[in-house]
């Protein structure tokens, strides 16, 4: 499936609903200062800036602004992000942080929608909807049977973060329709995108970051890995890296592209809008650089159905381990003794 072009596909039809304004906010922050408590200030400026830039753009609706995973500096609670965004935060926002929780830490996202404010009254912040990554990397995120060795006094290499009960799905007016999130690795698992398809998603963000990769090839597979969820669930994906590959995937639901234009900002200017071809993908610059992807979408359709298909081949290389595991032991077990 990673070298499985993107199909050909018309534009969408006209329909009643106004088109979405969507920015994927590309900050890169090296990694080595996204934590420190000297930076955090300047961090937080920086994205405050960015979040204006991607959000203050006049078109057909209020830019849905993309931030990556864990890109607030520090941990976080729900109550210190209500009083850091309140003043201020005019578009909706998707962004990933740390969240502190009473059972610990988790890989986090919340959606915040602000209220539209009265002519000359500060902003207001509607609702905060939060969500965590389920499916935790082993050693990096969790460590297998990590609650076994720390009863035996054994000390962990890396901090056992507390995992989401379900794949996360946020609702909002201001979508038409529910938006599926994962975040980095979940992206690439064909069971995570198809049981968000389950709780209603019908388009996708994924929240990443592959500075950790350099200038290997590993950012270009994950993007190909992402493709292909996207291709054979039939949705329309974007793909916010704090440095890495921010892209925006449009697998041509139902024949009819999704995204209708596009504009970039980057060295502190926009581009003009580009009208949307066949080509299915739209991406920004190599791992390292500070933009922004703007794009108008339509609302996505239902997904192709597809779903069933993709969790059914999670499945499917488990039995084929099963069948050749028997039929080699099967064979042990009629060779002849001695031989």
């Amino acid at each position: 499936l990673p070298w499985i072009p993107l199909p050909t596909a018309g534009p969408a039809p006209e329909t009643s609903r106004e088109p979405l304004v969507v920015s994927i906010v590309q900050p890169a922050i090296e990694l080595e200062s996204r934590h420190d408590e000297a930076a955090s200030a300047q961090q937080l400026e920086l994205l405050r800036r960015l979040i204006e830039k991607a959000g203050g753009v006049q078109g057909p609706s209020v830019p849905l602004v993309i931030l990556p995973e864990g890109i607030l500096p520090g941990v976080w609670q729900e109550s210190w992000l209500r009083e850091w965004f309140e003043p201020w935060l005019g578009s909706p926002l998707i962004v990933g942080f740390t969240l502190a929780t009473e059972k610990g830490f988790s890989n986090a996202v919340a959606f915040l929608e602000p209220l539209d404010p009265e002519p000359g009254q500060p902003p207001t912040l509607d609702t905060i909807q939060l969500g965590q990554k389920k499916v935790l990397v082993p050693f990096g995120e969790r460590v297998p049977l990590g609650g076994v060795l720390s009863s035996l006094g054994i000390d962990l290499p890396v901090p056992q973060l507390i995992p989401g009960e379900f794949q996360t799905v946020f609702q909002s007016d201001r979508f038409h329709e529910p938006l599926g999130v994962s975040i980095c690795y979940e992206g690439i698992l064909a069971s995570a995108v198809a049981e968000s398809i389950d709780l209603g998603a019908r388009w996708h963000v994924n929240l990443t970051e592959d500075l950790w990769y350099g200038d290997g090839f590993e950012p270009e597979q994950h993007l190909q890995l992402q493709r292909s969820r996207a291709i054979e669930n039939g949705l329309l994906w974007l793909r916010c890296a704090n440095a890495g590959i921010s892209a925006a995937i449009d697998p041509g639901i139902h024949g009819q592209r999704v995204v209708r234009s596009h504009r970039k900002w980057q060295d502190g200017n926009w581009s003009s809008w580009v009208e949307s071809t066949d080509a299915g993908e739209t991406r920004l610059s190599a791992v390292g650089e500070r933009a922004i992807l703007q794009l108008i979408i339509d609302t996505p359709g239902p997904p192709t159905g597809q779903a069933a298909l993709s969790r059914a081949a999670h499945w499917t290389g488990l039995i084929w381990l099963l069948a050749v595991f028997w039929h080699f032991w099967h064979r042990r077990e009629k060779r002849p003794r001695g031989a």
